[in-house]
């Protein structure tokens, strides 16, 4: 159930630090470091449906993606670099606590032999009830999917690799009942909804006006031969906004054009739902003489999009999936040099 994108870049700990972190003395023997790895594992699985309450001693660093919290004194004794995490729901993963700490092992290893001692350690260290799935991302990395429905609660292992250490991301965490937190556009509130709209009003109605003067007067810095930046904002909504020249020697190359072009960040949500926002109010914010195109010969890389034969004009609005359950959408007005 654990997406393996939200694997952190943790400090990278020896295997004595764990030990050393309470002032004990380190493991003189493999079975004593094996023993420690599960000791943790097996301390965590109570406290994960808690959410780490007896492990949490006040926020910490905090973002957009959620928030660290500070260490108890018995997290600590058990841990020295574990740390737990509140992290918001995303498009397509819900909240979440988790504890997450890094474990080394010898760089002479090879893969099976630490993929075999992940399944020695992390998994005995479960009771009964987890279903258990693994696999190997691109990259080659292994990683191990420990999920106990009962109680929405997870045991995730990823293995690292590095130039001068070998070694393993170990995380157990707790899935919320609902979700109280979400990082930006996840989900829009209406509020986010009225914005995205009135930006794409907005961009609309400028951009038709200035299009048929090449969008002079939205240029900006310039940043390449033919290519600026707009000279003002759209907001939040519509951030990444460029003006651009498409120039082609023959016509049977193509048409050469002018662009000004405008992207949203990364949306969740429905595209059915989100799109719509964007279409209704580029709908609206089109003058008279435009009209709805749907030949699809021009539509093969938009989902929608407006001609005017007087000034040839277009306005198109296209969309791209991240694969992560948001949408990035662009918003482009097109002026046509004939």
């Amino acid at each position: 159930m654990f997406v393996s994108q939200y694997r952190r870049t943790a400090i990278a700990i020896a295997l004595c630090s764990t030990i050393l972190a309470a002032g004990a003395a380190p493991p003189q023997t493999p079975a004593q470091v094996a023993a420690q790895l599960t000791s943790i594992v097996a301390a965590a699985l109570p406290q994960a449906p808690l959410n780490f309450a007896a492990w949490r001693a006040g926020h910490g660093a905090a973002n957009t993606s959620g928030v660290n919290f500070k260490p108890t004194a018995a997290l600590t004794r058990l841990c020295g670099d574990c740390y737990v995490a509140d992290e918001y729901a995303t498009a397509d993963t819900d909240e979440k606590y988790a504890l997450t700490f890094d474990w080394i092992v010898p760089k002479s290893w090879s893969r099976a032999k630490t993929i075999a001692y992940i399944q020695q350690t992390v998994g005995e260290s479960l009771s009964s009830g987890y279903t258990a799935t693994q696999g190997t991302h691109t990259d080659g990395e292994a990683w191990f999917d420990w999920w106990k429905s009962s109680n929405k609660s997870f045991v995730y292992v990823e293995t690292m690799s590095g130039k001068t250490q070998n070694g393993f991301e170990v995380r157990v965490g707790h899935y919320l009942k609902s979700n109280l937190h979400y990082v930006p556009y996840a989900k829009l509130s209406a509020s986010q909804r009225t914005d995205l709209g009135n930006a794409v009003r907005n961009l609309v109605q400028l951009g038709v006006q200035n299009g048929a003067d090449n969008f002079t007067s939205l240029r900006g810095k310039m940043v390449d031969k033919d290519f600026y930046d707009t000279n003002m904002s759209f907001g939040e909504y519509l951030s990444n906004c460029d003006v651009s020249g498409i120039f082609f020697a023959n016509a049977s190359e193509g048409t050469s054009k002018w662009v000004l072009s405008c992207s949203t960040p990364s949306l969740g949500g429905a595209k059915s739902d989100v799109e719509e926002v964007i279409r209704a109010a580029a709908a609206q914010a089109l003058p008279e003489g435009f009209t709805s195109t749907t030949d699809p010969k021009y539509l093969f890389l938009n989902d929608y999009r407006w001609d005017r034969s007087t000034d040839v004009l277009s306005v198109d609005v296209m969309s791209s999936d991240n694969n992560d359950g948001t949408l990035e959408y662009t918003v482009s007005i097109y002026h046509y040099l004939t």
